[in-house]
């Protein structure tokens, strides 16, 4: 049995992701998975049962039996993680391992979700379950070398590789040709440059209806859609339907009374239809909508301030929709080294 930690240098650069997309492809080999959150770095103090909903997801995507409370070790604040681990008199050490020994049981290999930013406690905690670890960072031009570098120094024997995550695809052949081999000549090695691919930074119909405080008025079915660009209702002069075919898998965010520019997204690629300023759409347009599934959410706010929200929520999205899964997957086939990693845990053939 081996250990696989994960952390990243930074928040949100998609360390679960990468836990459900491995943990998957292992299982697709034929290996026996289980998963682990050892800590919850959390700003705020907590105190009763963990329930983290990354772990909720990676249980049901990797079909866990183990309740979500037992992938979730603990949640520590940053400084009470530092002490915790300095100190030998707290039992946070015995409390992991037992945890993880726990998961262990019949199992090939336990992917562990680490935490983000502290390297000498990710070092630490690695080393305490004797896992290998693999650093998850987000593509930040020239200093992410130094960033890596200092990061795998830290980590030193745990270390097994590094994934460097959201990569615009005009920057793919600089970062092989240039970030790679002089992380190389360091003695990282790189596991996958994974380009940028607007399908994993999407919410879903349901997501935005949530974020908008909006009513869903039909189709409910197609709450789990998700959407990956978003467009507003202009005055364009012209085909509004012209205007809408620009951008498929989208939002469009309408004032309630442009029936004309609703209809118009109505018979383009649209997985939503948002009507600002709390109007509800006319009959017509609402039997249209149920006719093509496509879902309509009254919101209070006016059109900017609607897209300002959905705009920023884009930016903070989580991956947990099944379908992020799937393209993920696609992902890491094409430009993850599972033959590198596969040897590094002891588990070729």
């Amino acid at each position: 049995m081996v250990g696989l930690y994960l952390t990243s240098l930074e928040p949100a650069a998609g360390k679960s992701a990468m836990c459900t997309g491995i943990g998957k492809r292992l299982l697709k080999d034929g290996k026996k998975v289980g998963f682990l959150k050892p800590v919850l770095v959390s700003a705020e103090p907590q105190s009763g049962e963990v329930v983290d909903q990354d772990a909720a997801f990676i249980k049901q995507v990797l079909a866990l039996e183990e309740p979500v409370a037992s992938l979730c070790v603990t949640a520590l604040t940053p400084q009470t993680l530092e002490e915790a681990l300095a100190s030998r008199e707290n039992g946070l050490g015995q409390k992991l391992r037992a945890a993880y020994e726990e998961i262990c049981r019949d199992r090939d290999v336990v992917v562990l979700e680490g935490i983000s930013g502290q390297a000498q406690a990710s070092a630490q905690i690695a080393k305490l379950l004797g896992a290998k670890a693999i650093i998850v960072t987000l593509y930040a031009g020239d200093s992410t070398t130094g960033e890596i570098a200092a990061a795998a120094q830290t980590l030193g024997d745990s270390l097994l590789g590094v994934i460097i995550n959201a990569v615009p695809q005009n920057k793919i052949e600089s970062v092989r040709t240039s970030i790679v081999p002089r992380l190389e000549e360091s003695e990282v090695r790189v596991l996958g440059v994974l380009p940028q691919d607007r399908a994993l930074f999407t919410l879903s119909v349901g997501e935005i209806a949530q974020r908008l405080q909006g009513k869903l008025l039909n189709s409910a079915e197609g709450s789990g859609e998700l959407v990956e660009n978003l467009m507003m209702g202009t005055m364009y002069v012209g085909s509004g339907i012209d205007y809408f075919d620009h951008k498929a898998n989208k939002a469009v965010i309408i004032r309630g009374e442009r029936p004309d520019m609703q209809l118009a997204a109505l018979e383009t690629s649209t997985k939503c239809l948002i009507l600002s300023g709390n109007t509800p759409p006319t009959p017509s347009i609402l039997n249209r909508a149920q006719e093509k599934g496509v879902p309509i959410v009254v919101a209070e706010p006016d059109t900017l301030s609607t897209a300002a929200i959905i705009e920023d929520a884009l930016g903070k999205a989580r991956f947990r929709q099944e379908k992020k899964v799937e393209r993920l997957e696609e992902i890491l086939a094409q430009h993850f080294d599972f033959q590198a990693l596969y040897k590094e845990l002891g588990l070729a053939g």
